[in-house]
């Protein structure tokens, strides 16, 4: 296997059998945690190829499409990147056990990555959890570090900024979590789109722009701009269903989290009941998210 080759690919078909118009979706996927319960790379980009494929179904059945789903997997850890990116219609960058601010080689590589390749290009990404906090930090002028108060797992609500709320079309939005690291600051050409005061976390979500121009021309309302990359420090694809999303992925990281003593073990039990009992709200509003951000990303144009 060479470098710039995929380890993976996972692919998918969604929509109708004799399609108005087929199209073609085709994702990179930065890998950045190989251990369970997150990892390996192949659990956890599977998880956001069945997210795709449940919104995209939804898209299909209102305009008789057929998607075809790509996602090709590089697992940075090892150094695998891609060597034409011009393929892509957008990248993922998901979640990791390690930190942003952690100053081991392929971690200062990704940064570098995320400034020449995404940045500076302007190339389509969604970030997640690890992905949203090392996005901000790959700016001299944005920041993560870890989360004060301590580390958090379960549902939480996401309180949208004036930004979010139009782009979200609300006002508080229940995702779930599991983190112990935040984004502190974020550069000027980024806003954020969501936030929670009362648990100090001054960006939970954000949307980057070219410049600090357009980014206060959306703040502003102007819709017209798009950002090139949205990020969450939620994780959507928790939600993807009861049995992968929920069962096999955040109870299993809720056990370690509590293993770990990230979180007590009285707090593990509430998390995993609250998770259960909510899970048709998060599954729904997460997806809405995760919809209308790869729209706006133009990745189901």
């Amino acid at each position: 296997m060479r470098p710039g080759d995929p380890s993976l690919v996972l692919e998918a078909t969604v929509g109708e059998t004799l399609p108005t118009h087929t199209k073609t979706l085709r994702l990179c996927f930065l890998g950045c945690e190989e251990n369970p319960p997150y990892g390996p790379t192949e659990h956890t980009a599977n998880l956001f190829l069945e997210l795709l494929r449940e919104t995209l179904s939804d898209q299909c059945k209102v305009g008789g499409d057929r998607w075809d789903i790509y996602i090709e997997i590089f697992r940075v850890q090892l150094g695998q990147y891609p060597t034409n990116w011009d393929i892509y219609d957008g990248i993922i960058l998901p979640g990791s056990f390690s930190a942003a601010y952690d100053t081991v080689d392929w971690i200062e590589t990704l940064k570098q990555v995320i400034q020449t390749e995404i940045v500076a290009k302007q190339r389509s990404t969604m970030g997640i959890c690890f992905g949203h906090q090392i996005i901000a930090h790959s700016f001299e002028s944005g920041m993560a570090r870890k989360h004060s108060p301590g580390s958090r797992g379960g549902r939480y609500s996401m309180s949208t900024t004036e930004a979010g709320s139009k782009l979200f079309s609300g006002t508080d939005i229940n995702f779930f979590y599991s983190h112990g690291d935040m984004v502190e600051k974020i550069p000027p050409s980024a806003i954020a789109l969501g936030h929670d005061p009362l648990d100090n976390l001054p960006v939970q979500s954000a949307a980057y722009f070219k410049n600090e121009n357009e980014a206060q021309q959306f703040a502003s309302g102007d819709i017209s701009v798009k950002p090139f990359a949205i990020t969450f420090q939620a994780h959507p694809e928790y939600a993807v269903s009861r049995d992968l999303g929920l069962e096999f992925t955040l109870s299993r990281i809720l056990t370690e989290m509590a293993k770990r003593k990230a979180i007590s073990s009285d707090a593990e039990a509430i998390a995993q009941k609250d998770a259960s009992d909510n899970f048709d709200m998060v599954h729904q509003q997460s997806k809405d998210v995760f919809a209308t951000s790869a729209k706006v990303l133009g990745w189901f144009s």
